[in-house]
């Protein structure tokens, strides 16, 4: 296999283990991503021939695995004493943008899906944020990870729980519009198959479909 481009080393000790993060890309640009490491470096990057570094900073601490985009902010997310705390950054400048302390410590996320990120905290809470770090939301999630990515429907967003469960959420107010629970464990994301159905890989080789949670 030959390499697409010359590749980005930033210097670091050659005895140390580097850890990125998620790349995201630029919205206006889909040749420029940002992306952060564990030398804590924030990056923004031109993918081509050759990687080029455009601009750099240097963070407080590293930042946790995940990171997602919203809009033209970089969202991550920072330990701290007691509960973690949610950033952004800009995704030009590389600024920092928000730091919002949780509730507890992040178990999933953030993820991003439409025009918010989602994450869940070790109380079961799921919370919705936007680009300026702003809580749109907040819901309690049954037991258990969430598994896969969330789904944007129309107006709401779904998300898997490997044990099984289906919650359906309204995406402005994150109101519980439905909760199904399959009794069978989930391993993907779903897929909507139509109507208001969905199909949903289950474990060991087995798909369901199902109807979309909804109230009766």
């Amino acid at each position: 296999t030959s390499m697409m481009a010359t590749p980005l080393q930033p210097p670091s000790d050659p005895a140390e283990t580097v850890k990125w993060t998620a790349a995201v890309r630029l919205p206006e640009d889909a040749n420029q991503i940002v992306i952060a490491d564990s030398r804590k470096k924030i990056y923004r990057i031109r993918v081509g021939e050759q990687l080029r570094e455009l601009a750099s900073k240097d963070l407080e601490k590293e930042l946790l695995g995940p990171a997602a985009g919203v809009g033209n902010t970089f969202v991550a997310s920072l330990s701290g004493p007691a509960a973690d705390f949610v950033v952004g950054y800009d995704l030009v400048g590389l600024d920092e943008k928000f730091r919002t302390l949780l509730n507890g410590r992040i178990t999933w996320g953030p993820v991003a899906v439409g025009d918010v990120c989602l994450l869940r905290t070790d109380d079961s809470m799921l919370r919705a944020f936007a680009d300026d770090g702003t809580q749109k939301f907040e819901v309690q999630l049954p037991p258990g990870k969430p598994v896969g990515q969330p789904v944007a429907l129309d107006q709401s967003i779904l998300l898997a729980g490997a044990d099984g469960w289906l919650v359906n959420v309204d995406a402005g107010n994150g109101q519980l519009l439905g909760q199904t629970d399959l009794g069978q464990p989930i391993s993907a994301t779903p897929l909507p198959a139509g109507g208001k159905s969905l199909l949903v890989p289950g474990a060991e080789g087995v798909v369901y479909i199902v109807d979309l949670p909804s109230k009766p």
